[in-house]
């Protein structure tokens, strides 16, 4: 695991909900999709969220929530001074009321997706 301090577990009564996976990152280009990253950048310049996931009985419990607030804060507590990700699957809205603003189209990763910066 390349960076195992910025992955985080969430579980509700002891069972397994939802994860997020992020890392350092460098530059503002993603990572390839369905490419697997074999390093991270020698000199990382931001924090980047690279998959959220929640289980459909843990939305609305406040989980999402509080997996995105402990990555921003790690990332805070790292020094980076921004925070990328793509949103995919029409999540842009939900990523904008993070204070995520839209950099760019990203259709690698799928017809609505954009690159998304927080600073």
């Amino acid at each position: 695991m390349l960076s195992p301090d910025s992955h985080w577990l969430a579980k509700i009564d002891g069972e397994p909900v939802g994860y997020f996976f992020t890392h350092p990152w460098a530059g503002n280009t993603p990572p390839e999709l369905d490419q697997e990253i074999a390093a991270l950048p020698p000199k990382p310049d931001c924090h980047f969220l690279h998959d959220l996931s929640l289980i459909p009985s843990a939305r609305g419990r406040g989980v999402a929530q509080a997996l995105i607030q402990t990555a921003l804060s790690w990332g805070e507590i790292q020094g980076y001074g921004r925070t990328l990700l793509v949103a995919v699957q029409g999540s842009v809205p939900f990523w904008q009321r993070w204070g995520f603003v839209s950099l760019s189209a990203a259709p690698a990763y799928g017809p609505d997706a954009a690159l998304m910066q927080r600073v």
